[in-house]
């Protein structure tokens, strides 16, 4: 709220050193960090990107899958108005003022919750995406100055449209083409067969935790027996081993092909999983999740 907020100021404010030099040192090194955030929101505005679009890219991905036309838009400009109304304001020559001094620690408040809520990856694994969203979104927003939305504002996490997507009429039909090519290549991927070594998706309803990643050591009678792998949607995915404790993996030695949901997982070179595998399982698992209860 603003009380909280004013009572965190007053309190920084209660600890300010007499000498005001590392002050004016925090507000001239800081305006680095702040044009590049500018020209970042600039960026992103002029070509319709958000933050969770752009965490999407993976550079292990192959240059096909990025390789679409960016519509930029129209009348949008870059105009760092913070950083030139600091440049002429001389500070280093001027005296610091009260009102100076409390702008100088609001900003260094809004860096500070800027940098406590800056992975998206993950803040969505616990689960607070929404709170942590809000509250980077509020600290780009304040250190923006609260800009021309068509400018500088902050953008939500949930502006996932593409350029293309925002042309014209045809966005819904382009979303709903895209969703029945996923679905489509998804029931043809698991019509594969399971194969030794193969790296698959399983979803075992009482382990709560996900994603369950495991590697097929052979094939038995009743299905097949796995080597659990323990990572995370983020993370790298390494062989779990049994002295990490229960907890990690469900440990179940056999498994049925019925709980298997996704089949043949082709893991990065840094052993991670790929966007596109990291957003089917998300679906994937709380569509199984709403099922089961």
């Amino acid at each position: 709220s603003d009380t909280d907020e004013e009572n965190d100021i007053n309190a920084v404010m209660k600890c300010l050193p007499d000498n005001s030099a590392p002050l004016i040192e925090f507000a001239n090194v800081s305006q680095g960090i702040l044009l590049l955030l500018m020209l970042k929101q600039h960026l992103k505005n002029l070509c319709g990107f958000s933050d969770t679009k752009i965490q999407k890219y993976s550079p292990s991905e192959s240059a096909k899958v990025y390789d679409k036309a960016i519509n930029r838009k129209a009348g949008i400009h870059f105009h760092p108005k913070q950083t030139l109304d600091f440049l002429r304001s001389d500070m280093a020559n001027s005296r610091l003022t009260e009102d100076v001094k409390r702008n100088i620690v609001k900003q260094y408040l809004d860096f500070k919750l800027l940098m406590e809520h800056l992975d998206p990856d993950e803040e969505e694994e616990d689960g607070e995406v929404s709170a942590s969203t809000n509250a980077r979104n509020k600290a780009i927003t304040s250190l923006l100055g609260g800009g021309s939305p068509r400018n500088n504002a902050a953008e939500t996490e949930e502006d996932e449209s593409d350029g293309e997507d925002r042309g014209g009429g045809t966005s819904g039909s382009l979303r709903r083409s895209k969703r029945n090519s996923d679905s489509t290549e998804l029931a043809a991927q698991m019509n594969e067969s399971v194969d030794v070594m193969d790296v698959i998706a399983i979803c075992c309803p009482k382990y709560k935790d996900r994603p369950q990643i495991a590697r097929v050591v052979q094939k038995t009678s009743n299905g097949f027996s796995v080597q659990w792998m323990a990572g995370s949607y983020s993370g790298s995915w390494t062989e779990a081993k049994r002295r990490d404790g229960r907890k990690l993996v469900p440990w179940v030695d056999t498994i049925k092909e019925s709980d298997i949901i996704y089949k043949k997982i082709a893991l990065t070179s840094a052993n991670k999983l790929t966007n596109k595998v990291v957003q089917t399982l998300r679906s994937l698992y709380a569509t199984k999740d709403g099922t089961s209860s």
